[in-house]
């Protein structure tokens, strides 16, 4: 563990300048890392693309690009929704920006950050993976979308990038913008398992892990050279609703929240949910139980989010007041660390987080926190 039970932090502003004006709470949903850059989406306003640099102990945002056009530049609830990307997704030098809608803008970022297609894809999916050419997606919502529910797995067909094409114009409604792009097909796996809602791809031992609620299902897949599933490898049930999944290392780390009342959902973080005891497991790679262990700290969990890191021997967790816990990795152990800010969140529910480990900070980002990055001294 960490010799100091203090860990420094600051708040970095990004970018969130926008031609938009829409009611979106402000807050950051995903970013990833392209070579040495950040590509931060912010909610509502635009996609960033912005170095991040360290003067002395200083660090700043200097931002390259900016995306900030919508469809429904007119529209406050349809523009928040066109800019509210579920997935950040790198092939090579495409990116592939995925929304709430089931938009995919890709772009063009070796040199610039251009726009150059747009697919339609299945909606408000939370969890998805690039196999090669394909996506791979948790199980589809309508949350303020007419399109159904879409249960099991989602594999999209390969993505044919010499044919795209990119259009600008203003739309009145998604059905109205849907009409206009072409269709990213996809084929349906394991539909008897209802709603998955949560998947994880370990690419190098061509293992896919996925949650329905409680219970946890390994599966071996092949590439030849399209996505094709292959047989169960495993499946665990347990006592608390799955939010989160690991495969590293030959171990399975899962982890997830549960509460005396189930009636009322952790993912809605307007409630006071202190009630809910969030808990992590090891397992090796045959459903072997190396360790069990509950976190009663305030875990930053929510539709989409990736609250967890692990890294070395550690697992450190992002609390919904941008605080951390740390867990240790052998025996399961958790421990609140001490954050130094010139900012007091202590009392404040930050909303749903992620966090990502990059050039040995880790990378904070809250949905109801404002356009900032919470950046860690690990």
């Amino acid at each position: 563990m960490p010799k100091s039970n203090t860990i420094k932090y600051l708040t970095l502003p990004t970018n969130y300048l926008s031609r938009l004006n829409n009611a979106q709470p402000h807050g950051v949903s995903r970013l990833t890392f392209y070579q040495n850059n950040l590509i931060i989406n912010n909610l509502g306003k635009n996609l960033e693309f912005s170095k991040l640099n360290k003067n002395n102990s200083d660090y700043n945002l200097n931002s390259k690009y900016i995306y900030d056009f919508s469809f429904f530049s007119d529209l406050s609830t349809e523009s928040e929704f066109d800019i509210d990307m579920h997935a950040l997704l790198l092939n090579k030098n495409y990116l592939y920006a995925l929304n709430h809608y089931g938009i995919i803008r890709i772009f063009a970022i070796d040199n610039s950050f251009k726009p150059i297609g747009l697919y339609k894809f299945a909606s408000d999916t939370e969890y998805n993976y690039l196999v090669n050419k394909q996506i791979l997606s948790s199980s589809s919502r309508s949350y303020a979308i007419n399109d159904n529910n879409t249960a099991g797995l989602i594999v999209s067909h390969p993505i044919d990038d010499s044919k795209i094409n990119y259009i600008e114009a203003k739309f009145t409604n998604i059905d109205e913008l849907k009409e206009s792009l072409d269709s990213l097909d996809f084929d349906i796996y394991l539909a008897d398992l209802k709603q998955i809602n949560i998947i994880f791809n370990e690419s190098r031992l061509n293992l896919l892990g996925l949650a329905c609620n409680n219970t946890f299902f390994l599966y071996k897949y092949i590439l030849n050279p399209d996505f094709k599933l292959q047989n169960k490898v495993l499946e665990i049930n347990l006592d608390y609703t799955i939010k989160y999944i690991n495969i590293f290392n030959n171990c399975i780390l899962l982890a997830g929240v549960s509460s005396p009342d189930s009636s009322i959902p952790y993912d809605d973080f307007f409630e006071n949910t202190n009630d809910y005891i969030s808990y992590f497991s090891l397992y090796d790679l045959s459903g072997n139980l190396l360790w069990h262990n509950e976190c009663k700290e305030y875990i930053a969990w929510g539709y989409g989010g990736a609250p967890v890191v692990v890294r070395q021997n550690l697992i450190y967790v992002l609390l919904r007041n941008s605080g951390l816990a740390i867990i240790n990795l052998t025996d399961g152990k958790c421990r609140f660390v001490s954050c130094v800010t010139d900012l007091d969140y202590n009392n404040e529910n930050l909303g749903t987080g992620n966090l990502y480990y990059f050039n040995d900070k880790l990378l904070g980002t809250f949905n109801r926190a404002g356009y900032k990055l919470f950046c860690y001294e690990v």
